[in-house]
């Protein structure tokens, strides 16, 4: 989400900075001055908002921790093709597991997994009756 607001905020800035010297050299109408000012105070709203909400940090450490899942996946993979499963591994597998899944808990706006499967059965469950 972020992303998608860096993205429209530059995209504004640059028409805004293309049109801007035009409009002002080439137009006395008020109205179109009024229009690039509003549009160059809209890409600084936008560059803004992912700042407010700290949404490129969060990304960051969802980064990190989609990496540690991705770790502890293949430590599971690993713990399944074991003959005989060794308690010891298997239990710092889970600690760690328990541990990442807290810090992934603490992220603002990620939704559980099991909250958007309910929600999904809930649209759906109202979508198939009359």
């Amino acid at each position: 989400m972020a992303d998608r607001f860096a993205i429209f905020a530059g995209f504004l800035s640059a028409v805004t900075g293309l049109s801007v010297w035009a409009v002002w050299a080439n137009s006395p109408e008020w109205y179109w001055q009024l229009l690039v000012a509003v549009v160059a105070l809209l890409a600084s709203l936008c560059a803004l908002v992912p700042r407010v909400k700290n949404w490129a940090e969060q990304a960051g450490l969802a980064r990190e921790l989609a990496s540690q899942y991705g770790r502890l996946v293949g430590d599971l993979t690993d713990l399944t093709n074991l003959q005989v499963i060794d308690q010891v591994r298997a239990g710092r597998v889970v600690d760690d597991f328990q541990i990442t899944k807290e810090k992934k808990d603490q992220l603002r706006g990620l939704r559980d997994r099991l909250v958007i499967k309910r929600d999904k059965a809930i649209r759906e469950a109202k979508a198939a009756t009359p």
